[in-house]
């Protein structure tokens, strides 16, 4: 019998080293999952790509909402002042407010991702849409004249703040990058 054919040395030529099994185990395992995590990585990467342009254009679209309404705080804040405006003209006023600058200013707060303005640009407006907030509507204590003085100050500020997310869709690779990292979720 030759030694080929016995079972002693058929044996020895099926087993594997243990290298080749972890190669194996390797392959089967760990590769996929990597392979997994990447395209998860670069996929949600690509959506974020994609979404902060969108987000841009809402964020806009709320700043044009908030400049129109910027031309009617003159007329309500001369309105909320008058000393003969009855609580029911009052109560009108201030549904007007909310409609009309309020509710546009908070939609800014909410569509607009800070990182979109310069930091200079997005204080001042805060500030100065702080400024018609309490002095124009809460404590009523700016005349008509006043409140269209800071009007017209919001509509400069609100302008930067155009121009800045404008620029969002010309943003660097390297800016869109960094935003995508810092907005992974």
């Amino acid at each position: 019998m030759h030694p080929e054919n016995s079972s002693v040395g058929h044996e020895k030529d099926n087993r594997r080293p243990v290298g080749s099994k972890m190669a194996l185990v390797t392959k089967l395992l760990v590769l996929p999952i990597c392979t997994g995590v990447i395209g998860l990585f670069f996929g949600v990467a690509l959506d974020q790509s994609d979404s902060y342009i969108s987000r841009a254009d809402d964020c806009y679209a709320s700043l044009l909402d908030y400049t129109y309404g910027l031309s009617y705080v003159g007329t309500i804040a001369g309105s909320l002042n008058n000393a003969d405006a009855r609580n029911e003209q009052i109560g009108t006023y201030n549904i007007e407010a909310n409609e009309k600058f309020s509710a546009p200013s908070s939609k800014i707060a909410n569509k607009c991702d800070t990182e979109y303005f310069d930091e200079q640009n997005l204080a001042q407006w805060q500030d100065n849409n702080h400024e018609i907030s309490s002095r124009c509507f809460a404590n009523r204590s700016c005349t008509g004249s006043e409140a269209l003085s800071l009007a017209a100050t919001a509509q400069n500020l609100t302008n930067n703040l155009l121009n800045d997310v404008h620029a969002v869709t010309k943003w660097g690779t390297a800016r869109r990058v960094a935003y995508m990292f810092r907005h992974l979720y």
